[in-house]
């Protein structure tokens, strides 16, 4: 299988995760029953976010976090599950750090977008992890128009790879 494939495939279940799906049954008859229109984790948790439910011990600095950032914190919840089961000292084979799994060049380049001095092992921290996360994040949907599969698999693949995809 080409790494493609795979990352394209990693995408997709992020996506179908974080939209829901969007489908049609048929009864007996034959007859098409009311489509179940696409949602978002948000919509359709929210009765049971209020209830108590959890989806990680981070919930509440993903949602501050989020909030701050006008991102979906459940798209990160998601991608922090994708990247790390949210483990916050996972280090990946090739070098991402944390929870939202962010590249030391990368995490040093936010930490200059914020005007902040970059230290070696601020990303295993869950709060600078996840705030520069977020902003990654929205940083990609901002550069790739609001297109979510293309920001992020930018996440999760580098935004040269998804550039390079898109140029074929």
């Amino acid at each position: 299988m080409s790494k493609k494939t795979i990352i394209f495939s990693i995408v997709l279940i992020i996506v179908a995760t974080y939209f829901g799906f969007d489908f049609l049954t048929k009864d007996l008859d034959g007859s098409t029953a009311p489509s179940i229109k696409p949602h978002t984790i948000a919509e359709m948790a929210t009765d049971d976010v209020a209830d108590g439910w959890l989806i990680s011990s981070y919930d509440e600095l993903m949602q501050r976090v989020g909030h701050e950032e006008g991102q979906d914190w459940l798209l990160m919840s998601a991608i922090a599950y994708h990247e790390s089961r949210f483990r916050e000292d996972v280090v990946s084979n090739v070098g991402a750090i944390g929870l939202m799994q962010i590249m030391p060049e990368t995490g040093e380049w936010i930490a200059g977008k914020f005007k902040e001095s970059y230290v070696e092992g601020c990303l295993f921290d869950p709060a600078t992890n996840i705030r520069y996360g977020c902003w990654y994040l929205g940083f990609l949907v901002r550069r790739f128009e609001g297109d979510l599969r293309c920001a992020t698999a930018a996440y999760h693949a580098g935004q040269g790879t998804v550039d390079k995809w898109l140029d074929n």
